[in-house]
C-alpha cells in the first residue's frame, strides 16, 4: 500500500485546489477522481469571478489547476474513494481499484445541483426549466426568466442570462445575498 502525506478525494477546483497547494507546501499527495476533473465548474463556459487570477471557461480554469498540480508533484488516480479507516497515526483510503494510506484525507467530493422541492416539477424539466444557463440560454433569446437562488451559482447563471434573455428576475429567501462580495458588485 503505497503511503502519502495527504490524499484528496476529488478533482473539482476545491479538490484541485487543495492538492496544488499541498504540494507547493511540499507534500506528498495522492489525488482521486472516478470521473473527469473539474466537477460542476466544467459546464460554466465563462466564469464571472471579478479579481480571481484563474479567468476563462470552467473547464479553462480546472485544466490549468490540474496541469499545475500534476507540475507540482501531484499524483493523481481515476479511482473512486468509497471508505475511509483510521489506522493509528494514519488514514486508510479504500477505493474501487485499491488502498492508500495517508497523514491526512481532504474529503472534497463535490456539489450537486439541489433542485427546488416543488410537486411536479419534472414535468417542465425540457420545458423552459433548465440547470445550465450555459447549455440553453440561447434558447431563451428574447424570454424573461426567473433564476432561483441568491449564492454564487445563481449569480452566475443569471449573468450568463442577462446576455439572451429580455428580463431575468432573482428569486431568493433571506434579505442579503449569499454570493461572494465581487460577485455581487459584478451585478449590480
Amino acid at each position: 500500500m503505497d503511503r502519502y502525506d495527504v490524499i484528496v478525494a476529488g478533482e473539482g477546483v476545491a479538490g484541485l485546489a487543495a492538492s496544488l497547494a499541498c504540494a507547493r507546501e511540499g507534500l506528498s499527495v495522492l489525488s482521486l477522481e472516478p470521473a473527469f476533473y473539474g466537477g460542476l465548474v466544467s459546464s460554466v463556459n465563462e466564469l464571472v469571478d471579478p479579481g480571481a487570477d484563474l479567468e476563462g471557461s470552467g473547464i479553462d480554469v480546472a485544466t490549468q489547476l490540474a496541469g499545475e498540480a500534476v507540475d507540482a508533484g501531484v499524483a493523481r488516480l481515476p479511482e473512486a474513494a468509497v471508505a475511509l479507516l483510521a489506522e493509528g497515526d494514519a488514514w486508510r483510503v479504500v477505493t474501487d481499484q485499491g488502498e492508500h494510506e495517508a497523514r491526512c484525507v481532504v474529503v472534497a467530493t463535490g456539489a450537486a445541483r439541489r433542485p427546488l422541492a416543488l410537486p411536479g416539477l419534472e414535468r417542465f424539466e425540457g420545458k423552459g426549466l433548465s440547470w445550465c444557463a450555459d447549455c440553453d440560454a440561447p434558447l431563451l433569446a428574447g424570454a424573461d426568466v426567473v433564476v432561483v437562488g441568491g449564492g454564487d451559482s445563481a449569480l452566475q447563471e443569471a449573468t450568463v442570462l442577462m446576455h439572451h434573455a429580455r428580463t431575468v428576475h432573482l428569486v431568493h429567501r433571506g434579505r442579503d445575498w449569499r454570493a461572494r462580495a465581487a460577485l455581487r458588485e459584478a451585478f449590480a
